[in-house]
């Protein structure tokens, strides 16, 4: 398994997917089950040209030999191109062999079906298995007590869960209920599962020295880095640190987000374009402010 890691990814020789290929073959024939997966991805998204039917063959393979995360391939390939039933089949086999984003799978095709108890029975057998999305989806249910009870000591628990695992929402949802000395933890969890607003959060904290190092430079980094991936308050914040060096940058990030809808740039943006000598703007300026009026911002109904 090694030898094929070091050939796919070219670690001191030039990267070579059909020989990572065949390194993981030796490794099933030797009685590796799930070196399966590892050929049958490669088989399917690393050769050159891929070859889906080749991955298809190693996953059945696999399947075979009991290993999990094969039968969730199968069942995503026939989910993707043979037909739901078969794809049900597959999920099903795969969550009974431990696989728990099968299980959260087969939640999916119920929901699909109108069959809300089937959906929570099987976000409850993957929430057994740990799985990220049953988690995070049990605890919104719970939340909102849709077709379970409501109960916020279950949504919280099962948000724990879903954070533990790695969900990028469920980690940010964590942070936000600490205090910010405490939520680092949290949001470093988020940002590697590149959750925008995770980013933005720690380059406030990073701005401000709460719970990390003061480091103006690498908020500013990350405020556009979340403002890239869709963050409107970054948007914001990252306009704010450039416009004392950079007014006519700053004004293009706060219209950015301004036209995206964000109820404090329209404000920022309003406020800007009344400022205008000789009043050519007011009239887009006050339309401006309704519209972050509108969106509750408090202060913009405060100036009209």
């Amino acid at each position: 398994g090694d030898l094929g890691v070091m050939a796919l990814f070219g670690y001191g020789q030039a990267a070579d997917p059909a020989a990572a290929l065949n390194w993981y073959a030796q490794a099933f024939a030797a009685g590796l089950p799930q070196m399966a997966h590892a050929a049958g991805t490669v088989a399917e998204y690393y050769l050159r040209p891929p070859n889906p039917l080749e991955g298809r063959q190693w996953y059945e393979r696999g399947a075979a030999a009991g290993d999990a995360l094969c039968m969730f391939e199968l069942a995503r390939m026939h989910g993707e191109g043979r037909g739901v039933a078969t794809a049900e089949s597959w999920y099903t086999r795969g969550s009974e062999a431990g696989n728990g984003e099968s299980a959260y799978q087969l939640s999916v095709l119920r929901l699909k079906a109108q069959d809300e108890a089937g959906a929570v029975r099987w976000l409850q057998r993957g929430a057994e298995l740990k799985n990220p999305n049953a988690c995070f989806a049990l605890s919104e249910r719970h939340r909102l007590g849709r077709g379970v009870p409501a109960d916020a000591q279950a949504e919280k628990t099962y948000l724990l869960c879903a954070a533990s695992a790695g969900h990028g929402e469920a980690s940010y949802r964590m942070a936000k209920s600490l205090p910010p000395a405490r939520s680092v933890p949290w949001l470093e969890r988020a940002i590697r599962a590149r959750h925008a607003e995770a980013i933005n959060a720690h380059a406030e904290l990073l701005l401000q020295g709460e719970g990390v190092p003061r480091n103006p430079a690498l908020a500013a980094e990350r405020f556009k880095t979340a403002a890239e991936m869709g963050s409107l308050a970054a948007y914001v914040n990252y306009a704010r640190l450039v416009e004392p060096r950079d007014a006519s940058e700053a004004q293009r990030w706060y219209r950015a987000a301004a036209e995206r809808g964000y109820a404090p740039a329209q404000r920022i943006y309003g406020e800007i374009l009344l400022r205008q000598p000789l009043g050519v703007y007011r009239s887009d300026g006050i339309n401006y402010l309704r519209k972050a009026a509108e969106g509750m911002d408090v202060q913009a109904a405060f100036a009209l």
